[in-house]
């Protein structure tokens, strides 16, 4: 029953939201009695999970990091140079990996903010200070939600090249056949 009220807690104060529609900022979420209480009763334990969240989140970040920039460094760039050295129009293709480039560094930004706001929780003594450490928890949330949108734009923006590059594919077979006849 522990885990279930423990993992109950953090799914609400830190997952409750779907991340599109995450809009509450810590001013706004009002924190109860049975919160209090409950944030008190269980603070060891919250912040104990608060500290696989980061530690598993850091991992993950790490590993999505590298994919984002194996994709622009690996794929985008060298595929946009070859285009370029043989004298085709590839500008839609530059143009979104410029994009995706800054995408990635909003990414890159909101993590850290997120990190920031994540150790700033765990800084906080929850049996002391319950309705600090709800509000910090609130921003906590808050800016994942926005590190999830960044990462959802990222590969939106990779679909995007792909189809992008389908279309350039199709149309340098189609004037490669024709030039041929």
């Amino acid at each position: 029953m522990k885990k279930l009220v423990i993992g109950l807690l953090i799914g609400t104060l830190l997952f409750s939201a779907a991340p599109q529609r995450l809009y509450a900022v810590a001013t706004e979420d009002i924190i109860n009695d049975a919160q209090i209480t409950s944030i008190k009763l269980h603070c060891t334990e919250l912040q104990a999970t608060l500290n696989r969240i980061r530690r598993a989140d850091t991992l993950l970040r790490t590993d999505r990091g590298r994919l984002y920039r194996t994709i622009a460094d690996k794929l985008m760039v060298p595929l946009n140079q070859r285009i370029a050295s043989n004298k085709l129009d590839g500008s839609e293709l530059v143009a979104t990996t410029a994009e995706y480039n800054a995408e990635y560094q909003l990414f890159f930004d909101a993590y850290r903010t997120y990190d920031a706001s994540l150790v700033a929780t765990l800084a906080i003594d929850c049996m002391k200070q319950p309705t600090t450490f709800y509000d910090k928890l609130a921003v906590a949330r808050n800016d994942r939600s926005k590190l999830h949108d960044s990462s959802v734009k990222l590969i939106g923006l990779a679909k995007q090249y792909r189809t992008q590059f389908d279309t350039f594919k199709t149309k340098a077979a189609s004037s490669d056949t024709k030039e041929r006849t």
